[in-house]
C-alpha cells in the first residue's frame, strides 16, 4: 500500500498497521460527516425549483448529435 505519507518521509519505512489505524480514523469521521449532514437537513422542505429543471429538457439521441460538435469534444465523449 502506498500513501501521502510514503512521499513526505524518505527516511521512514511504510508500515501497513501504522497506517490502517489512520486509514479507519478517517473512515469514521467521514461516516460522521455523513450522518451530521444528513441529521441538519429538516423532515420537511420546501420543494426546489431544481427538482424540476430537467422536466422538459429535450436530451437527442445518439443518431441526432452532431458530428462535427462531437469530434470538438474530442476526450470527453470516449468516457
Amino acid at each position: 500500500m502506498v500513501t501521502d505519507d510514503d512521499c513526505r518521509w524518505e527516511s521512514k519505512a511504510a508500515d501497513a498497521a501504522q497506517e490502517v489505524g489512520p486509514m479507519q480514523a478517517k473512515g469514521a469521521l467521514a461516516r460522521a460527516m455523513v450522518r451530521n449532514f444528513d441529521a441538519a437537513f429538516p423532515a420537511t422542505r420546501e420543494p426546489s425549483p431544481i427538482v424540476h429543471a430537467l422536466e422538459d429538457a429535450v436530451i437527442p439521441t445518439p443518431s441526432e448529435h452532431d458530428p462535427e460538435l462531437m469530434a470538438m469534444l474530442g476526450a470527453a465523449t470516449s468516457l
